[in-house]
């Protein structure tokens, strides 16, 4: 049985992880890179939510 359902693998995060230029990135700024995907994702929700054109029709 596979635990991945995507069949991707670990690979992605494996080719990733032993990229030094990568991990010296993350480490350097990780504390701001992890807000920012957070920021953006939850931007995409409220666009895509329509909750702006919803509060601006009140």
């Amino acid at each position: 049985m596979s635990r991945d359902a995507g069949g991707s693998g670990p690979a992605p995060g494996s080719w990733l992880g032993s990229h030094r230029k990568v991990v010296d990135v993350v480490e350097r700024f990780g504390h701001w890179i992890v807000p920012a995907v957070f920021m953006v994702i939850g931007a995409v929700i409220v666009i895509e939510s329509d909750v702006l054109t919803n509060l601006a029709g009140r």
